[in-house]
């Protein structure tokens, strides 16, 4: 299973920080996890943002779906299987 964590900006900047006491440095990537959101195996690109922005509406007009309205996709990719960055 795949998971994107978000981490919030003051944990991500605090973590810079050399003088890392050694509870946050078990602390902070358990709550990072714990808040993660889980991908599904074999998922498309368009499951992964459904998974990420659950309150948003999707339209589809032939070859392309519309998040909101506002951000259009192109089927072929919408419908591509999900790699994560690192997946190259």
């Amino acid at each position: 299973m795949k998971l994107i964590i978000n981490i919030p900006e003051g944990i991500y900047k605090a973590s810079k920080i050399i003088n890392v006491q050694y509870e946050d440095v078990i602390q902070i990537p358990l709550e990072v996890i714990a808040n993660g959101i889980p991908i599904p195996d074999n998922a498309t690109n368009g499951d992964v943002i459904k998974t990420m922005f659950p309150n948003i509406s999707i339209y589809e007009h032939g070859s392309t779906y519309s998040v909101n309205n506002e951000y259009n996709f192109n089927s072929t990719w919408w419908k591509a299987p999900y790699r994560a960055e690192s997946e190259g």
